[in-house]
């Protein structure tokens, strides 16, 4: 698997594991905000907003704030590029621009439950009590209400809402509640025409309280013909008419058996758009998870906390692929450490066995500068008039005393009230930079007159850092007082200081808690014993931690790290591209009749050449449409006004069939009228005034007629009366449109309410979709029933409108074949009868697992490297034999397997020869090894090879029930040559340069004399080096060669390639022989797993023999086996040019055949012509083996339920993809979940075997 710690961007990062192996998260960035609350809201243009403290702060999206104002909000919405946003509390919206100034602000009797802001910036309003939704300009201006959706005699809630992207369409989902009943609606409105449309019902349910939670809705989104909801409980995607496609569901929660909710994703910039993030509330069970689905339905990955979300005040936030979370925790004074002694060697424990803890204060937490106020320091001074002391008059026994006879004896005491803070004067202390100090040091506190400021016993007071001068930020503008922008449309700021030499002097006052101070001295109140002063816990302060969190997929990052574009990869991919779901689809609506939409809305009036025409000619309907078929290659105008059947006839629009309220329009009724921003189609001589114009496109050759001149037996065709009705009877057919492709194949067929709607294609791996099908409903036609065909597989639909319509079909048989899992299946046979006994009896079938399509798509808006790391990564974990043949073009192996009878068919005209041809290049040659019904051929020792051609004699050796096997091993090097190693570089040929190559020396080292080459002798010495080939650019120019011996510089050595293929044999003339010496030609050949040895035509293991250096007066190369053979046995020696490895599997049984290895073996798909397969030393021949999945195939011809099975690995796994293999696919994944009897059902019994 691949290692978290090679992937470049998790270096040095705290990592998340996820609920799924192939997703990680790691954390970006961590800020800390200490604040009473705090609530992260959105993001808009590159900064975030935040409600702080009652507080409304803008930051950078590093964190650092920028601005703030007094603006207590709970929920903002936000869109990129504007330069203003909107933000809501209670009965209050306000609109705040980018300069954080509040331009408006508006107030409502109900209190507001959400808004919806269009792309021009207007605001509609949902209540949480009034179900009538209002609507507001982004300039404050009320523009109307809608209340349709309203019903005064039910319980009607209204939750969120959704508006298109040109503002036309507002789509609204809300629940009533009657009669101990729950409906829930999503309500289709016309802003223009402030109209509702349509009401669809999206559930009902009996026995439900008032405001039910399950009936709850947080988000909605409209993707085309879909709709997401996102639920109290689940997330769904359903089509337009509220038909399911999948649901998610969420909120049970098994720890408890009760039900939680999601909670809202608080902000997300791409919401619905290729991914769907959730965050899990486990309520009852304290904790909460938060992740991510596709837009398929499919869990990609959870994380999951176990603190409780409402404690935490979790919440997420996602903007541009980046998550921010934030999470409440308790700011901790006290902190506590085990006891130990000898660096935690020695821990002391209590009687109970609980470690010995030692409690402090956390003075990280107490001293950090987030823990604390800033306070003015105030110095005071007593108002004038104000006595310190009192006089008072002194008294005798029976009253003052006088001193003469004007003056009373006076004495004084002090004034009791002297503290009372009414007496005094108060003022700010100021301090003072020392202007002579070094800007680096610390600054010390000085008076206005340059006096120190100094404590009580004389120490002086110094800052914790440099003394800074204030610096505040202003926006440049222009003369008349208009700001300057950037390119990318950003104020331009400056910062300047404001210098000064003198500050405020500032304390700083601990935001937790205080000390208890007596009343009239501020004396603080210590306790009796241990002298602690008594604190008081001050206003709740806690510590929000963000972070921002990134989710990556490690084997995508893993491929874009690893040089993915580097390798083949690319062009396998590109050739699966075209087989994706997507794809095929594109194709057929590019190539044969399709559903079209174009985008046409009701008018009364069109523009033309700047004038604007109001429609004053009876029985006659103007559309605008924004998606005519105009073919873009002919069409040269730029506005003009035309008959469609001209146009058409012109080839300056593709044809297609115009349906009103399901009729069919002639071509000769519609005008065309191109203007320079709409287009406009004027029906004539039509009086309906339905605003449902549909339309059915013909991309392929057609023949159209307003007669009944039809083509007899033509299946592929549409035929209308004068009325537009669809008909079949020949004397009504006033409009006719054939398709004449010979390429599209068309059927007509009445259904019932059980007729199952198969699609004719050519071949059985061929893939259609609704879009093929067309609806006719009373003979008009019903372009929404692509909204009501459930595809069950395999081209096969149910319409479940309950209606016997007429349907047709049309199809491309050109289309390329699908790749989806299901068509893999052997027996085609079966699942097509599963898939008709599902329809009948909706339940489980074998084939279910096997559903999920083939479709990923490359998106403009990544990099190239990106689309296709993400492509690998889908294939790969999909089905991973789709990229089998990137391996096989890479394999020097390949086998080819005739029948006896095609054998002796063509040796007949040799004279028993047979003869094939040899392919050579650049040098390089074929070799051959030949089976004969899985055993070694008897007469190999006697194949001639020619330069072109292997010869093979046959004769009468070969039945022709026999079955033979030739594996060819191309580019073969059987050459060498010598050379001498020096300090100079060397010119190696192209064939070898390139890792293919070895060096031998003619005696071992430090022999005294170099010995010289002896052809006779079968023995050379491996030498080590290293090499590095020299380019001028592009162009090779030598190999520099270092020996890692330095015995052989100097000498001549040989060099020869590693892809070498040899073969003697001996007939064994005596008993117990097992030493065999190897010819002369295989003085090259070191590598025992380039060896295949055959005894008695059969192969043995490299257990069953060794490769051996036997010295009888000079070394000589022998294979040794360890079994002794006996007289008459016969040894077949190869020496093949690929290395392998062999995976043994001793007494293997298996109940069909089946082979399934540990995936920890391969390193790439197990596929028969990637591997070869001995049973008891026998060559299972590739006919007989039938791929199954990654780690799985079948021999599909008997063998002894006890075998010895050997798996020649032969090709080395790809670096690149190797590590992913290990992830497994869902192939085979599907493959595994079946039972026996389904496998048996699919895989084995007769059918349709790919």
């Amino acid at each position: 698997m691949i290692n978290l710690e090679d992937l470049n961007v998790l270096k040095d990062k705290i990592i998340y594991a996820t609920s799924d192996d192939k997703y990680v998260v790691y954390e970006d960035k961590e800020e800390i905000v200490n604040s009473v609350d705090y609530k992260l809201l959105g993001f808009q243009n590159n900064y975030s907003y935040a409600n702080s403290g009652g507080y409304l702060v803008k930051s950078t999206l590093n964190g650092d704030e920028i601005a703030k104002i007094l603006l207590d909000v709970d929920y903002g919405v936000f869109k990129e590029n504007f330069e203003y946003m909107y933000f809501l509390n209670e009965r209050y919206l306000y609109k705040v621009t980018e300069r954080m100034e509040i331009e408006w602000e508006l107030t409502f009797d109900d209190y507001i439950r959400n808004i919806i802001v269009d792309n021009y910036g207007s605001i509609y309003i949902l209540f949480k009590n009034s179900r009538t939704i209002r609507k507001y300009s982004k300039d404050k201006e009320y523009i109307y209400f809608l209340d349709q959706s309203d019903d005064p005699t039910r319980y009607c809630r209204l939750y969120t809402g959704w508006v298109s992207e040109g503002s036309g369409h507002l789509y609204i989902i809300g629940s009533e509640f009657y009669d101990n009943k729950c409906r829930s609606f999503i309500d289709h409105y016309d802003t223009r025409k402030c109209k509702l449309l349509n009401r669809e019902i999206l559930c009902e349910f009996d026995n439900v309280k008032k405001n039910d939670e399950y009936f709850t809705y947080k988000d909605l989104y409209v993707d085309g013909d879909f709709i997401y909801i996102y639920a109290n409980n689940y997330v769904e995607k359903i089509n337009l008419k509220m038909r399911p496609i999948w649901k998610y569901g969420f909120g049970y929660n098994y720890s408890s058996s009760n039900c939680d909710y999601l909670n809202q994703i608080v902000f997300d910039d791409k919401k619905f758009k290729d991914r769907i993030y959730f965050c899990e509330n486990f309520d009852t069970t304290n904790g909460y998870s938060f992740g991510k689905l596709s837009t398929n339905g499919d869990l990609m990955w959870k994380l999951t906390n176990p603190q409780n979300i409402t404690k935490a005040e979790f919440n997420v936030c996602v903007y541009k692929e980046q998550m921010y979370v934030v999470c409440k925790k308790d700011v901790e004074l006290k902190k506590s450490f085990v006891l130990s002694l000898d660096n935690n060697r020695v821990l002391f424990e209590v009687r109970d066995g609980s470690l010995v803890r030692v409690v402090q204060d956390n003075y990280d937490e107490i001293f950090s500068p987030d823990s604390y106020y800033g306070k003015y320091l105030l110095g005071d001074e007593l108002k004038e008039g104000v006595l310190k002391r009192l006089p008072y008059i002194l008294l005798h026994d029976y009253g003052e005393i006088i001193a003469d006879p004007d003056n009373y004896l006076l004495a004084e005491e002090e004034n009791k009230n002297i503290r009372d803070p009414e007496n005094y004067n108060y003022f700010k202390l100021v301090g003072s930079e020392d202007l002579g100090m070094d800007a680096n040091e610390i600054s010390r506190l000085a008076a206005l007159n340059g006096s120190r400021i100094i404590t009580l016993n004389g120490s002086y007071i110094n800052t914790l850092y440099p003394y800074q001068p204030e610096k505040t930020n202003q926006y440049i503008v222009t003369p008349d007082n208009r700001f300057i922008d950037t390119d990318d449309d950003k104020h331009l700021i400056r910062s300047r200081a404001m210098y000064t030499d003198w500050f405020y002097l500032i304390a700083d006052e601990f935001k937790y808690h205080q000390d208890i101070i007596t009343k009239k001295e501020y004396l603080t109140i210590l306790t009796k014993k241990k002298h602690f002063s008594i604190r008081k816990k001050k206003r709740s302060i806690y510590r929000y931690v963000i972070k921002r969190l990134i989710d990556i997929d490690i084997i995508v990052e893993h491929l874009e790290q690893n040089g993915v574009l580097d390798t083949l990869v690319p062009k396998y991919v590109d050739k699966l591209r075209h087989h994706t779901t997507h794809m095929i689809e594109d194709m057929q609506k590019a190539l044969s009749p399709t559903y079209f939409d174009l985008g046409a809305v009701k008018r009364y009036s069109y523009n033309y050449d700047g004038y604007e025409y109001p429609l004053r000619i009876s029985a006659t309907q103007v559309f605008m449409c924004k998606n005519i078929p105009y073919i873009k290659k002919r069409y040269s105008k730029s506005i003009f006004m035309d008959r469609l059947d001209i146009l058409i006839s012109n080839g300056e629009i593709t044809p297609f069939m115009l349906f009103l309220n399901g009729k069919a329009i002639k071509w000769s009724d519609i005008t065309v009228i191109r203007d320079w921003y709409f287009s406009y189609l004027i029906i004539a001589n039509n009086t309906d005034e339905s605003e449902k114009l549909e339309s059915v496109m013909f991309p392929c050759n057609i023949r159209y007629g307003e007669d009944n001149n039809i083509i007899p037996d033509n299946d592929k065709h549409m035929y209308f009366t004068k009325d537009g009705i669809l008909t079949e009877n020949i004397d009504e057919i006033a409009i006719r449109i054939e398709v004449t492709d010979k390429d599209v194949i068309g059927n007509s067929s009445y259904l019932n309410s059980s007729s199952i709607i198969e699609v004719p294609t050519a071949k059985y791996d061929q893939l259609s979709a609704s879009n093929n099908i067309f609806i006719f409903e009373d003979n008009k036609f019903f372009g929404d029933s692509r909204f009501y065909l459930d595809a069950k597989g395999k081209n096969k639909f149910v319409y479940i409108r309950d209606t016997n319509p007429l349907c047709k079909t049309f199809y491309f048989d050109k289309a390329n074949d699908s790749k989806n899992m299901l068509y893999d299946i052997p027996n085609q046979e079966e699942v097509e009868a599963n898939i008709v006994d599902k329809i009948d009896n909706p339940k489980y079938i074998p084939s279910d697992n096997f559903m999920v399509p083939f479709d990923f798509k490359l998106s403009r808006d990544k990099s190239y490297l990106r689309n296709i790391s993400e492509a690998t990564r889908y294939i790969l974990t999909y089905n991973m034999s789709l990229l089998a043949d990137y391996y096989k073009d890479q394999s020097n192996i390949k086998s080819f397997v005739y029948t006896g009878r095609r054998i002796q068919t063509l040796s007949a005209n040799y004279g028993g020869y047979l003869h094939m041809p040899r392919q050579m290049s650049s040098g390089c040659f074929d070799f051959i090894i030949v089976f004969k019904n899985d055993e070694l051929y008897d007469y190999y020792h006697e194949i001639e090879y020619k330069d072109k051609e292997f010869i093979i004699p046959i004769f009468s050796h070969v039945d022709e029930n026999d079955k033979i096997e030739i594996l060819h091993f191309k580019n073969v090097n059987n050459s060498y040559s010598s050379l001498i190693v020096s300090t100079t570089d060397d010119y190696i040929s192209e064939d070898l340069r390139y890792n293919d190559f070895l060096l031998f020396g003619n005696s071992p080292s430090g022999k005294g004399t170099y010995d010289k080459f002896d052809v006779e002798s079968n023995m050379q010495y491996d030498i080590s080096f290293d090499y590095k080939n020299n380019f001028d650019g592009n162009k090779y120019q030598s190999t520099s060669i270092s020996l890692k011996d330095p015995y052989y510089m100097g000498k001549s050595v040989n060099i020869a390639s590693k892809h070498q293929f040899h073969y003697m044999y001996y007939n064994i003339l005596r008993e117990g022989q097992t030493i065999f010496g190897l010819e002369p030609e295989f003085r090259f050949c070191h590598n025992k797993n380039q060896f295949m040895i055959f005894v008695n035509n059969k192969k043995l293991n490299f257990s069953d023999w060794s490769l051996e250096i036997v010295n009888n007066k000079k070394d000589f190369l022998t294979i040794k086996t360890l079994t002794p053979l006996n007289k008459g046995d016969r040894i077949h020696i190869f020496y093949i040019p690929e290395a392998y490895e062999e995976i043994i599997l001793n007494s293997h049984l298996s109940q069909f055949g089946d082979i399934i290895v540990d995936t920890s073996n391969l390193g790439y798909s197990f596929d028969k012509d990637l591997f070869m397969i001995f049973v008891d030393g026998k060559k299972i021949n590739n006919e007989d083996i039938q791929n199954i999945s990654m780690n799985r195939v079948r021999i599909k011809t008997d063998y002894p339920e006890y075998s010895n099975i050997c798996i020649c690995k032969y090709l080395k796994p790809d670096e690149l993809l190797e590590k992913v293999f290990s992830y497994g696919d869902k192939w085979s994944n599907a493959v595994s979940s079946l039972s026996v009897d389904q496998y048996n059902k699919l895989f084995i019994k007769s059918g349709v075997v790919k």
